[in-house]
């Protein structure tokens, strides 16, 4: 019996501990692209880091389970959509006469891993902004056309899926 108590509380820690490196390393990814490769960064980035992944582990946040070879594209994907996003406000700033039809509409997700990460990125798109996102349901306000925002938004919770390696289940937008 102690034998096993003991082998269960091994698999506890060593779990723990891959949880901890998951979270260290996705975190430590995103401060390396956020922050630049400024090595002066890392005086903030690694407390901040470490900080971040032990409050993750703490609240129970098992270890992001990410497709890495799905990662390059899924990068150069919210990249280019982030580019064509800020040319899209740019123009809008300097051509006042361009076409603006704002809206709200509900976006119901297709599944609730990721749906953090997804309102996150949505703001990224051309003329979208994530407004609200309770439980399955992410509020969206769009400058253009709703259904070129609706395909917009169905694509990047596509590419998140597959990155989070995640079944997408039936969306029912409204």
């Amino acid at each position: 019996m102690n034998a096993t108590r003991a082998t269960g509380r091994a698999r506890s820690l060593n779990n723990v501990r891959a949880a901890a490196l998951a979270w260290g390393g996705a975190l430590a990814l995103l401060w390396w692209v956020a922050a630049g490769r400024s090595p002066a960064s890392w005086w903030i980035g690694v407390p901040t880091v470490c900080a971040a992944a032990a409050v993750a582990v703490a609240m129970g946040g098992r270890a992001p389970r990410l497709r890495w070879a799905a990662l390059p594209a899924f990068l150069v994907f919210v990249l280019g959509r982030s580019v064509a996003g800020s040319v899209d406000v740019a123009l809008r700033a300097l051509r006042p006469g361009l076409p603006i039809a704002p809206a709200l509409f509900n976006h119901t997700l297709t599944t609730e891993r990721g749906a953090v990460l997804l309102a996150t990125l949505v703001s990224l798109l051309p003329g979208t902004l994530a407004a609200r996102l309770e439980d399955r349901r992410l509020v969206v306000h769009s400058l253009g056309p709703e259904d070129e925002a609706r395909r917009e938004i169905v694509t990047l919770e596509g590419r998140i899926a597959g990155l989070l390696d995640v079944e997408q289940g039936a969306s029912d937008d409204e």
